[in-house]
């Protein structure tokens, strides 16, 4: 029952864990904002697609889910750099900040503004975890 997976498998394996762990940091750290505003709702849900897909990729590894993975993964940091942007710009509208969010901002602190750039960082190493470039994978599927 158990595979022998190759270390792509298990570093995409350690990219889907990563995902599932900023699905839980995200929701927790926006909870309070979730009925507010609905960006916030994009971190939580692309990390939910992350998680799934990477698990699917490393049960199933077909050239053609590696492919559409690797597009994700590259939509992911075009996110990273996006909610970066918004995290960065929403510092500076401090005028229409509710005063729930103002409770929240003080209990929490600031918001960190590099957060975001994690799906960045989990992308990269998705990319490596897909990359070509190590031929074990395949040694692995032709002794089979």
């Amino acid at each position: 029952m158990i595979k022998k997976y190759s270390l792509n498998r298990i570093l995409l394996l350690l990219t889907a864990l990563g995902f599932l762990f900023l699905f839980l940091d995200t929701t927790l750290e926006h909870w309070a904002v979730f009925g507010d505003e609905l960006p916030v709702y994009i971190p939580a849900i692309f990390s939910v697609v992350g998680t799934i897909f990477c698990l699917l990729t490393v049960y199933l590894w077909k050239e053609n889910l590696i492919k559409y993975l690797k597009y994700f993964l590259f939509t992911s940091i075009i996110v990273a750099f996006l909610g970066t942007y918004f995290h960065v710009l929403e510092e500076e509208d401090d005028e229409d900040i509710t005063l729930e969010q103002k409770q929240h901002e003080e209990e929490e602190g600031e918001k960190p503004l590099l957060a975001p750039l994690s799906f960045a960082g989990l992308a990269l190493f998705g990319l490596i975890a897909t990359s070509n470039e190590w031929k074990e994978e395949t040694m692995i599927q032709k002794k089979s």
